[in-house]
């Protein structure tokens, strides 16, 4: 029996390899990558051992020799691959710096699609830009040291808005990329190394030194004449920022308030260049050049579609699209047929060998995913979307109306929208909880809603570059894009708003391989046995995600560092959906402070309260308002003292938050009380003490100056010993944590 089964994993393998020849390259450019991600300090020999271990194995399971060459071919190239993109080069600017965190100059060109002309006045400037840097010294009369790497570059505030390709000369201050304080938080500094990237540069002086005319120059002021012209008539300069970072992804056009809409809607992808994008640019341009020869065509629009993609940025998303419709256009254009899956294997197969640590990167799982499981669900789609027209093709055409005809095409078009949507959706959930804590249940209608208008945006928008000589026309055309992204906006808030409780304490990996597993069968299977079981197990899992908040224990956690040195106060209790936060001293630390709270599963803050108005107190506020939301501020009693507290307090108002104030106690005491059902807080020459009593928590906390840079807490919960704990100042963040019921740190 054993020996049947054998016989029969080797046949299927054989049959699979030969439909999708490009899988059997995937699979080995994983066999040669995986080790080093899974392990990154696993030495290159023992990586080795493994691929090795992999090839004896394939001898066992396939049992053409062809394929397994090929598979251990591309394992063995892989791996070289790796590990030559896992090591720093000698002339990297890395190796010269005198410090982690030191001073300098340095020249370099600026490579980075987010980069517009001054044409664009209501585009902002983008937060960091990619530099290419290729000279640093660390004196004014020293000579230039030549180097080489990538860098993300703070521009001055003052400077003027640079373009791209432009060579320039930057004074400032390299800084190391801090670690996550905490597992599971976002790892910045692993996103940027991914890229190649190793430092971050403040720069406080910026000169440029020459803008060259080269071919990638010269394309992007092709596109920033095309998205003058294009904008241009439309009124609103939030749309006008939309539909620049739609088109080309420039991700200064989206800020705070924005993308948690999109995100909470489950609509961000809208916004990120991908196969949505250049499928629809796609379309578009075959139609335009339905007059030239069918090879003519398909050779030309992938053309076209690369210059597009250089101008967004050349992202994983986009390139990935753009070789699939690539591979898929040349294949057509020589006649030449291919399965879209094996299209999309071929395509990953590229990109990984171009840099294999891309699988780590979100979008580029995101994309491949989601793409991956819309085309095996193709066959499911077909067949039932054939029931709905049934009755008509048994019906002689004499006696069929319009009207039946119409109402059939409409209801097959809305059928593969919602499936469509449905499948999308299932396929980036298991993504989305791994990595953000998220469970967006209304991103199928907001998809649903939306996917007819953004053909639109792009059609009209087309129209508009080719009616520049008639104004009259292109008025009408931007009052009309104002008006589409009137409705996408629209439709976004309305789903982020009732999907609000959309966070889910992220799920064990085990979790992760069941649900898309499950998924697998569910898309593929034909038999009603299989069909059933498989939705059944998915909608198990996905029970389970919700239900393991229930049984979370509440925590403390204590922040300290950074750009502030005062001390941040998180109570978090999963089970009741609710936190608790004392001041809000930096953006960084309430970015781990959001990260946090989606990991626990928690969708907003239930109390902020200060420890005083200072901004060192409430520097962060603004970001938490946008990002996590909070549904009441305590207001320090002089906070009329502090621009940033009355700045943060205006911008609660505005946001309707509930804004509750604290009374002063009086000149000589320094100090100011609040006092209710379940808060009490006093603040007293210095000292600044609060019970908190919210369900079963009972939590008393005292936070002091204890001088020389220092700030201590002491933590009182009924049934366990006090706990003090002491923190010195420190430019990096660092977290510590406080189980309430477990009574250990």
């Amino acid at each position: 029996m054993f020996f049947r089964y054998w016989q029969g994993i080797r046949c299927a393998d054989n049959i699979i390899a030969r439909k999708f020849p490009s899988l059997i390259v995937l699979s080995g450019i994983l066999c040669g990558i995986l080790p080093g991600i899974i392990f990154p300090d696993m030495p290159v020999f023992w990586r080795a051992v493994c691929v090795f271990a992999v090839i004896v194995l394939s001898f066992i399971f396939i049992s053409s020799p062809r394929y397994i060459l090929v598979l251990s071919l591309f394992s063995v190239t892989a791996l070289i691959i790796a590990d030559i993109n896992s090591g720093i080069s000698a002339d990297n600017y890395s190796n010269y710096l005198s410090r982690p965190n030191c001073g300098a100059i340095i020249k370099g060109v600026l490579k980075d699609s987010s980069i517009v002309s001054r044409n664009l006045s209501w585009l902002p400037k983008p937060s960091f830009v990619k530099l290419e840097i290729s000279g640093i010294k660390y004196g004014e009369n020293e000579d230039w040291k030549k180097v080489t790497g990538k860098l993300y570059v703070k521009l001055p505030e003052a400077s003027s808005n640079p373009g791209y390709d432009n060579e320039i000369i930057l004074k400032g201050e390299f800084m190391e990329i801090d670690k996550p304080p905490f597992k599971g938080a976002f790892d910045f500094g692993k996103y940027l190394e991914l890229r190649k990237i190793y430092r971050i540069f403040y720069a406080s002086e910026c000169e440029v030194l020459k803008a060259p005319r080269t071919l990638e120059s010269s394309i992007m002021n092709v596109r920033d004449f095309a998205l003058v012209k294009v904008t241009d008539g439309i009124k609103s300069p939030e749309n006008k920022r939309l539909l620049t970072t739609m088109f080309f992804g420039c991700r200064q056009g989206l800020d705070w308030k924005d993308r948690q809409t999109f995100i909470m809607s489950g609509t961000i992808h809208i916004f990120s260049v991908s196969g949505l994008h250049v499928g629809i640019l796609a379309l578009i341009l075959f139609w335009a050049f339905r007059f030239l020869p069918f090879r003519a065509r398909y050779l030309l629009v992938p053309f076209l579609i690369l210059i597009y993609t250089v101008t967004t940025g050349m992202q994983p998303p986009a390139v990935r699209a753009l070789l699939m419709i690539s591979l898929w256009s040349f294949s057509r254009a020589f006649l030449h047929y291919t399965s879209p899956l094996n299209v999309v294997f071929a395509s990953a197969s590229l990109l990984l060998l171009w840099n294999p640590f891309y699988i780590m990167d979100i979008g580029f799982q995101y994309s491949f995913v989601t793409v991956a499981f819309l085309i095996l669900s193709y066959n499911h789609v077909r067949e039932w979307t054939a029931c709905i027209s049934e009755r008509l093709k048994w019906t002689p055409s004499l006696y069929v109306s319009r009207g039946d005809y119409t109402v059939s095409r409409l209801g097959k078009y809305v059928f593969l929208s919602v499936f469509s949507c449905l499948i999308a959706w299932l396929a980036s959930t298991g993504i989305s909880a791994s990595y953000q804590g998220l469970y967006v249940p209304f991103a199928v209608p907001a998809n649903i809603l939306i996917s007819p208008l953004i053909p639109l945006v792009f059609i009209v928008a087309m129209l508009k570059l080719l009616l520049i000589p008639f104004g009259i026309f292109a008025d009408f055309a931007g009052s009309l894009i104002d008006y589409l992204f009137y409705l996408i906006d629209g439709i976004c808030r309305v789903c982020a708003y009732l999907g609000t409780d959309c966070h889910i304490v992220r799920p064990p990996l085990f979790s992760v391989l069941i649900f898309y597993s499950a998924l697998l069968v569910f898309v593929v299977s034909k038999r009603k046995l299989f069909f059933i079981a498989s939705l059944a197990l998915i909608s198990f899992v996905i029970i389970f995600w919700h239900l393991r908040e229930d049984f979370a224990s509440p925590e403390i956690f204590l922040f300290h560092g950074g750009r502030s040195q005062e001390l941040s106060v998180l109570i978090c209790d999963p089970a009741s959906d609710k936190a608790f936060l004392v001041n809000a001293p930096s953006s960084e630390t309430c970015r781990n402070i959001a990260n946090l709270l989606s990991l626990k599963g928690i969708d907003r803050i239930d109390t902020l309260i200060f420890c005083g108005a200072k901004k060192d107190f409430c520097a962060g506020a603004k970001y938490l308002m946008s990002c996590s939301g909070v549904n009441r501020i305590i207001v320090p009693g002089n906070f009329s003292r502090s621009p940033y507290a009355r700045d943060m307090v205006d911008d609660a108002y505005s946001s309707g938050i509930l804004l509750e104030y604290a009374k002063e106690t009086g000149k000589e005491e320094k100090g100011w009380s609040y006092s209710s059902y379940k808060l009490k807080a006093l603040s007293k020459n210095g000292e600044f003490s609060i019970e908190y009593n919210d369900f079963n928590l009972n939590i008393s906390l005292i936070i002091t100056d204890g001088g020389n840079g220092m700030r201590r807490v002491k933590i009182t919960v009924p049934g366990t010993e006090p706990k003090t704990v002491e923190f010195e100042n420190r430019n990096n963040i660092i977290m510590k944590s406080f189980c309430v019921n477990e009574k250990k740190t």
